[in-house]
């Protein structure tokens, strides 16, 4: 059978076309990654990280800014189908009409719902901007960390899967039903959590303010909670670069600001001395911190010129304590730090000089940095009071 779908998107056919090919493109509407070779027999390979589905094909016909067509073959399957895109320009965008050629009876109604669903990010991608995969996200309210066996025999766990607390977030789901840092969840909603993997499969179906139970080792020590599940936080809006600028640029001087105070008189021993085993000391996080801008930069830069980065490297132990040691004390990475800052702010205004006609990407910088400030860095600053408070005890 055939599922025919169509939709006026309000973007040129040119832009559009892009959306459809580029790798970077289908990410922010489509899939968690892709992997194309634009050209006749080229491939594509389109990934979903929450349940480690995927899609591979091969195209077989590309008229630019006219027609994509590519085989479509998922995971677990050997039956092919074709996905086609064809695109017409109207007097208020382009008609978009995608075709699925060879679905079986059982398959229409699913496959119909999820592409509706795209179709409908897709347009918001180029209408406001916004991925409605993040607003309609759910979440319990941490921020995991790496977990593997060495973490689980350090914190004492019988457990080797499972999400590792690194914190909670304040205010939110996980914080309220008792949650802290350290704890590893095994199981949410009657589902398992694996290593270092995002919960999103575990709440298909539910809404924020939904209550789910959750099952967590402290230690040795099993527990299940009753958890109500949030909404994804989101920063102020904003409608061009130069606000977003200014406004990183106010949030980056309060946070340097309070780290600068929080360091105070602060001895090079002490900031250099982890507070156990295994964790970073106060010099560690502030290397981190500016390894996380560079990582950005890098990020943002990709923005103007494809590839863009997914890689994130601020957590490997070599480049945190090559940034220790290239740096010396503690003074001398809040300096970095505080000039890291200043040029994530330079890139983000030098961007209202470009000719964006993709209005995701200033929604995605936003949410990103958004992020970054309002929670990694504040989670960081409450790690360095957590190490100074362990470290006087």
């Amino acid at each position: 059978m055939t599922l025919t779908l169509s939709q006026i998107i309000p973007t040129s056919p040119k832009t559009l076309y892009y959306m459809l090919t580029n790798e970077d493109a289908l990410a922010y509407w489509l899939c968690d990654r892709a992997y194309t070779r634009v050209e006749q027999n080229g491939h594509i390979l389109l990934y979903w990280l929450n349940n480690s589905w995927y899609m591979m094909g091969e195209f077989i016909q590309l008229r630019p800014d006219e027609t994509v067509v590519h085989t479509w073959r998922v995971k677990g399957e050997d039956k092919t189908t074709t996905v086609s895109y064809h695109l017409q320009a109207v007097d208020d965008g382009t008609k978009l009409t995608l075709k699925h050629d060879g679905l079986a009876d059982d398959e229409l109604s699913a496959y119909q719902m999820e592409w509706q669903i795209v179709l409908r990010n897709l347009s918001s991608a180029l209408t406001t901007g916004a991925d409605i995969r993040i607003l309609e996200r759910i979440l319990i309210g941490i921020f995991p960390d790496t977990f593997d066996e060495k973490v689980a025999e350090r914190l004492g766990v019988p457990v080797k899967e499972g999400l590792f607390v690194g914190n909670t977030i304040p205010g939110l789901g996980a914080e309220k039903a008792g949650l802290k840092s350290g704890d590893v969840i095994i199981e949410a909603n009657g589902k398992p959590a694996r290593n270092n993997a995002p919960l999103t499969g575990n709440f298909a179906g539910l809404k924020p303010g939904d209550t789910v139970d959750v099952t967590f080792y402290r230690g040795a020590e099993k527990h299940t909670v009753q958890l109500t599940l949030s909404g994804y936080p989101l920063p102020p809006a904003v409608s061009n670069f130069s606000q977003l600028a200014d406004r990183m640029q106010a949030d980056y001087a309060t946070l340097h600001a309070e780290l600068s105070h929080i360091l105070a008189g602060l001895s090079d021993e002490t900031a250099n001395t982890p507070p156990m085993p295994g964790e970073w000391s106060v010099n560690q996080i502030l290397a981190h911190l500016i390894l996380t801008e560079r990582n950005y930069q890098e990020f943002l830069g990709g923005y103007v010129q494809a590839p863009e980065l997914h890689a994130f490297t601020a957590n490997a132990s070599a480049r945190v304590n090559a940034v220790v040691q290239s740096y010396g004390n503690t003074q001398a990475l809040l300096n970095e730090l505080k000039r890291a800052y200043a040029e994530t702010v330079a890139i983000i205004r030098a961007f209202e000089d470009e000719k964006f006609e993709r209005p995701y990407i200033l929604w995605w910088a936003n949410f990103q940095l958004g992020n970054i400030t309002g929670g990694h860095n504040r989670e960081h600053i409450l790690q360095i009071q957590d190490t100074l408070a362990k470290l006087t005890q």
